[in-house]
């Protein structure tokens, strides 16, 4: 979080002394997005993340756990609805495919309704890539992938959720892949 925090303030600094726009969005998994963390990264400049979550409890905490084995989902659902309650503008990224796709339904109706009309959603269907093959059995097709879309995002709509007004450059394994962008890894490294 250190790295990201100053590599924010420094581009925010430089767009200031030349004069250009900057905004920064933070794609996360959720996890370390901590009072503190929060607190440091909007003094940064942070006003936004997306965070991604692969369905209710039970599934989100099969395929994130912490290294513990202990599952993550607690912990996202909370730093999520704490940084909507915060002023921070969320996008809820749900992950899906055949195996979990009917608890993301539930997860949306998990929310309370307050919250709803403040953050984004969207959804991103699981595809199978060199990293993550044993997914592959649980992949949809594309004719199932435009059905469970179209299900989940009336039943967000329809659920008082908004939508992302952002178009996403690359369409691929992670919503990370946009223009102007920079990626820190695991071991903090960009």
């Amino acid at each position: 979080i250190s790295l990201i925090a100053r590599t924010m303030a420094f581009l925010h600094r430089l767009s200031k002394d030349r004069g250009l726009r900057v905004q920064t969005n933070v794609v996360t998994n959720g996890v370390l997005l901590h009072k503190e963390n929060r607190r440091r990264l909007k003094r940064a400049g942070a006003s936004s993340f997306q965070i991604t979550v692969d369905g209710m409890a039970k599934d989100h905490n099969r395929r994130r756990p912490f290294c513990s084995g202990q599952g993550s989902f607690a912990t996202v659902y909370e730093n999520m609805l704490s940084s909507v309650a915060e002023g921070f503008s969320v996008v809820l990224n749900m992950n899906f495919d055949q195996s979990n796709h009917a608890g993301l339904t539930r997860l949306l109706e998990s929310i309370p309704r307050p919250v709803r009309g403040k953050m984004d959603i969207s959804f991103s269907p699981i595809k199978t890539t060199k990293l993550n093959r044993a997914s592959q059995a649980c992949g949809v097709s594309h004719r199932d992938e435009a059905v469970l879309l179209r299900k989940l995002y009336r039943k967000a709509v329809d659920g008082g959720y908004r939508l992302p007004d952002f178009q996403y450059t690359q369409y691929g394994p992670c919503h990370f892949l946009r223009s102007n962008s920079l990626i820190v890894d695991p071991e903090g490294r960009i």
